[in-house]
């Protein structure tokens, strides 16, 4: 019989409960509630066992309901500040990827109070990877957003760069890929901050009163660029190839030229793919791949920023695959 479980955060600064389906027993429910009651009883008394309790076991060789255990563990030292933060971290990340959905889960939801650029990473490829359990995608998409909307991230960690940068690119694709939809959303004040301040950027590298007339001319709605303008350098690597995912299409990308020649804001206009012979599917990855490529581009430094649209054809020879500009 499958059951679906509310995931809680039971603690006074974890409210909030998300539903997943693990299938697993009652065990791994009590084995958390215990560690919670224990901590809830005489906080500094258990935070000293559970850093003991860490220093001699071996969190990271646990299996099933004992590692639920560790992780409650894990979240709570962490909270407390104490323990091993890179340890805590590794195993925290190790659950994430296990293949016990309910382990998966609950490392979801502590890793949405630890601080890392790897933290962001592994959340973020947990919501995009199409092979991530339903379940556990869920949670993901709640830490995410919880991050987002609380912004539980640290520019000096760098893991707000990371998370930014990555989803400027991913909320460019029209639509998101599965789960995505709802983290882009609430990433919508932090993106457009974090779009204002590469700009800003941008203008503070110019000299003298040329820094005052480019943040003046960023605030004006930006115009399109003028016809015929070539990017100095267009790397475009990495795109997803398979024996059984080979398309040949043409997509069409945004972007914004800031007054440097970056590419910001990249995001997809249209897209167009036929398949190679004995392909099935869709192209999956091939559009964010192009997006992350297209944002390194360099174009001739300007007065001002522009928009403009870059159509890249992708063709399938016979060997490595080929993008070209058109």
């Amino acid at each position: 019989m499958r059951w679906r479980l509310a995931v809680c955060l039971v603690l006074p600064w974890m409210a909030g409960c998300v539903d997943v389906e693990p299938g697993t027993s009652s065990d791994a429910i009590e084995a958390e509630q215990v560690v919670y009651a224990e901590y809830e009883q005489d906080r500094g008394a258990a935070t000293a066992r559970f850093l003991r309790a860490w220093r001699t076991g071996a969190p990271d060789r646990s299996r099933g309901v004992d590692r639920i255990r560790w992780i409650a563990i894990a979240h709570l030292l962490n909270q407390e500040g104490q323990g091993p933060r890179a340890d805590i971290r590794h195993l925290l990340l190790q659950s994430l990827d296990d293949e016990d959905a309910e382990i998966a889960s609950r490392a979801a939801l502590a890793l949405v109070h630890v601080k890392h650029p790897a933290v962001m990473n592994g959340l973020l490829d947990t919501v995009e990877s199409p092979t991530t359990d339903a379940g556990v995608r869920e949670v993901a998409t709640h830490a995410l957003r919880t991050k987002l909307n609380r912004r539980m991230f640290s520019a000096e960690e760098g893991d707000r760069e990371v998370l930014l940068r990555r989803l400027d690119l991913t909320c460019g694709v029209k639509p998101p890929s599965a789960g995505m939809d709802a983290v882009c959303d609430a990433a919508r004040e932090p993106l457009r901050d974090y779009r204002r301040e590469r700009s800003l950027e941008a203008c503070a590298a110019r000299e003298g009163a040329q820094v005052a007339a480019c943040i003046e001319q960023m605030r004006a709605p930006h115009a399109a660029c003028t016809s015929g303008l070539e990017p100095l350098t267009t790397p475009l690597k990495g795109l997803p190839i398979r024996a059984d995912n080979q398309f040949s299409g043409k997509v069409v990308v945004g972007i914004v030229i800031d007054p440097s020649g970056a590419a910001t804001s990249p995001r997809l206009l249209s897209s167009q793919w036929r398949p190679s012979q004995g392909t099935a599917g869709q192209p999956d990855g091939y559009e964010t791949a192009i997006l992350v490529a297209v944002s390194q581009w360099t174009y001739p430094p300007r007065s001002a920023p522009c928009r403009h649209e870059v159509p890249v054809v992708v063709d399938m020879g016979d060997s490595d695959e080929r993008a070209t500009v058109e």
